[in-house]
C-alpha cells in the first residue's frame, strides 16, 4: 500500500465512522506492504475479506459466490487499491453497497495512472467521473446511494494518483457530511453532493504536468549547458595559452639546463685537467725543492767543512806567521790560498741566496695553484646547485601541466554526460511530436467510423511511417496484449522510460 492510500484511508475512517464501536468491512484486506487496519479506530470491529488467506484476512471468499457476511450491517465498507485488479469491479461495488447499513458509507480508492502491476492481473484505471458512473450503476440495481465526495488525489513520495470516492447508503435521517476529505489533501476534479460544479478542475493528469516541467527543466538545462560550454571554451582557451607558455618555459629551461650541463661538464673537465696539471707541477716542484734542499744541505756541509778548513788554515797561518820570519815565501803562498778560499766562500754564499730565492718563488707558485684549485671547486659547486634548482623547476612545471590535463578531461567528461542526456530527451520529444503530427492528420469522416476501426488505421499509418510497430511491441510485451491495452499509449506512458533498446522506436 502506497503512502497516499494509507494517509487518505485513515482520514476517511476518522471522518465517516461513528465515534464509537464502528463496524468496518475491508474488501481486499490482505496486508500488501501495509493495511488500513493499522490506522483504524482502536475500538472498531474490523473485518477483512479477500480471495486468498494471508495476514489481515479474517474471511476467505470465493469469486462469483455471495460473501459470508450479512447485508445492512457495516458503518463503513472500503476497498483500497483493489478494484483495478477486479475484472468486474461494478459487481463488487454493488456488493459493498449492500453490506453497508442505511446511513453507512462506502469508500473506494483506485489508481488513475501508474505502471502495470499484476496481482495477479491489472484491468482498470479510474477517472474523475467514475463516481457518477458507479452511482448510476447502483441505482439501476435498486440501491439508493449518494455520492458524498470524489476527487483525484495528488501524489506524494510514490508514483500513484488515486481516484477516491465516498458514497452513503440511503435512506438516512442524518445530514450529509460537510467535513470533506478533499479539503485536507492536495487534489483536483472535486465533486460533492452540494454542487454540480467541479471544483479545482484540471484536464491534464499530474504525469502530463510533470512531463511539461521536465521539458522546461530540459530547456533550462540546455541553456545552462550552452553557458557552461561557453565558459569551458573560454577556460580551455586560457588553459591552452597557459599550457603553451608552460611548454615554452619548460623547453627554454631544458635548453638552458643542457647548456649549463655542457658548460658545467666542460668546466669540470677543464678544472680537473688544470688540477691534474697543477698537481703534476706541484709534485715536480716538490721533487725539485727536495733536491734543492738536499743540495743546500750538501752545500751547508761543504761550507761547514770550508769553515773548518778555514779555521784549520787560520791556525796554520798563525803558525806560519809565527814562522814568518823563517818562511816568507810560505806566507805569500798561504795568503794566496786564503784569498782563493775567501773567493770560494763568497761564491757559495751567493749560491745559497739564489737557492733561498728559488724556494720562496716555488712556495708562492704552489700557494697560487692551491688558490686557483679552490676557486674552481667553488665554481663547480655553484654549477651543481644551479642544476638542482633547474631540475626542481622542471618537476613543478610537469606537475602543473598534469593537473591542467586532468581538470580538462574531467570538464569534458561532465559535458559529454549532460549532452547525452539532453540528446536523449530531445529524441523522445521529437518522436512524440512526429506521432502526434501523424495522428492529427486524418480525414474528417474518420470521426464517423467505429473507434476500433480508427485505432487500426492509426496503427497502420504509424507502422508505414516507421514511427511505431504495434505487432513488434506486443511481441516484446505479451503482458500488454493479455491486458488488452492500447500498445501505443502503453509505450508512451511506460516504454519510453524503460531500457528496451530492441523496441526503442522513437530513435529510428
Amino acid at each position: 500500500m502506497h503512502d497516499t492510500a494509507l494517509k487518505i484511508g485513515g482520514l476517511v475512517m476518522r471522518t465517516y465512522c461513528p465515534p464509537r464501536a464502528a463496524r468496518i468491512l475491508d474488501v481486499g484486506a490482505q496486508d500488501m506492504n501495509g493495511t488500513l487496519r493499522d490506522v483504524a479506530p482502536k475500538d472498531a470491529e474490523y473485518t477483512g475479506i479477500d480471495h486468498e488467506a494471508g495476514q489481515g484476512v479474517d474471511i476467505v471468499v470465493t469469486a462469483g459466490e455471495p460473501w459470508p457476511v450479512d447485508d445492512d450491517q457495516f458503518d463503513l465498507v472500503l476497498a483500497t487499491s483493489v478494484l483495478e485488479h477486479d475484472p468486474a469491479f461494478w459487481i463488487t461495488f454493488e456488493a459493498m453497497c449492500r453490506k453497508a447499513k442505511p446511513g453507512g458509507h462506502i469508500y473506494i480508492s483506485a489508481p488513475s495512472n501508474g505502471i502495470v502491476h499484476r496481482c495477479p492481473q491489472d484491468f482498470w484505471r479510474f477517472y474523475p467521473d467514475s463516481g457518477l458512473a458507479l452511482k448510476q450503476w447502483a441505482e439501476r440495481q435498486d440501491l439508493n446511494v449518494t455520492l458524498v465526495e470524489s476527487f483525484m488525489a495528488e501524489r506524494e513520495a510514490d508514483m500513484w494518483n488515486d481516484f477516491c470516492a465516498i458514497f452513503r447508503r440511503e435512506p438516512s435521517p442524518e445530514p450529509l457530511n460537510r467535513n470533506y476529505i478533499y479539503q485536507k489533501v492536495p487534489c483536483t476534479n472535486v465533486i460533492t453532493w452540494e454542487s454540480s460544479e467541479v471544483l479545482n478542475p484540471r484536464t491534464n493528469s499530474q504525469d502530463i504536468l510533470l512531463i511539461a516541467e521536465a521539458r522546461e527543466e530540459a530547456a533550462k538545462l540546455q541553456a545552462h549547458i550552452n553557458w557552461r560550454e561557453h565558459v569551458i571554451s573560454g577556460e580551455k582557451t586560457g588553459w591552452e595559452a597557459e599550457r603553451e607558455e608552460l611548454v615554452r618555459t619548460a623547453a627554454a629551461a631544458s635548453v638552458e639546463r643542457e647548456a649549463l650541463a655542457m658548460q658545467s661538464a666542460s668546466e669540470r673537465q677543464a678544472a680537473a685537467d688544470t688540477e691534474q696539471e697543477l698537481r703534476k707541477h706541484i709534485g715536480a716542484l716538490e721533487v725539485q725543492i727536495d733536491g734543492l734542499k738536499a743540495s743546500l744541505t750538501e752545500r751547508d756541509e761543504s761550507i761547514n767543512q770550508l769553515q773548518r778548513n778555514l779555521e784549520q788554515r787560520r791556525a796554520e797561518i798563525d803558525e806560519a806567521l809565527a814562522d814568518a820570519a823563517d818562511a816568507r815565501g810560505q806566507k805569500e803562498a798561504a795568503e794566496k790560498e786564503l784569498d782563493a778560499q775567501r773567493h770560494r766562500i763568497g761564491q757559495l754564499g751567493r749560491e745559497l741566496g739564489e737557492t733561498q730565492d728559488l724556494i720562496l718563488t716555488l712556495s708562492r707558485e704552489r700557494q697560487d695553484a692551491e688558490d686557483r684549485a679552490e676557486r674552481l671547486r667553488e665554481k663547480a659547486e655553484k654549477l651543481e646547485s644551479a642544476n638542482r634548482n633547474i631540475t626542481r623547476e622542471l618537476a613543478r612545471v610537469e606537475v602543473a601541466a598534469g593537473r591542467l590535463h586532468q581538470s580538462e578531461r574531467a570538464a569534458l567528461a561532465d559535458l559529454a554526460s549532460v549532452t547525452r542526456e539532453l540528446v536523449e530527451q530531445e529524441e523522445k520529444l521529437r518522436w512524440l511530436k512526429e506521432v502526434h503530427s501523424s495522428l492529427s492528420r486524418r480525414p474528417w469522416w474518420w470521426n464517423l467510423m467505429p473507434p476500433r476501426w480508427q485505432t487500426k488505421r492509426q496503427h497502420r499509418r504509424l507502422a508505414r511511417s516507421g514511427l511505431f510497430d504495434r505487432d513488434t511491441y506486443l511481441e516484446a510485451r505479451p503482458d500488454v496484449r493479455q491486458a488488452g491495452l492500447d500498445p501505443l499509449y502503453h509505450y508512451i506512458n511506460h516504454g519510453l522510460n524503460e531500457d528496451m533498446p530492441e523496441i526503442n522506436f522513437w530513435s529510428q
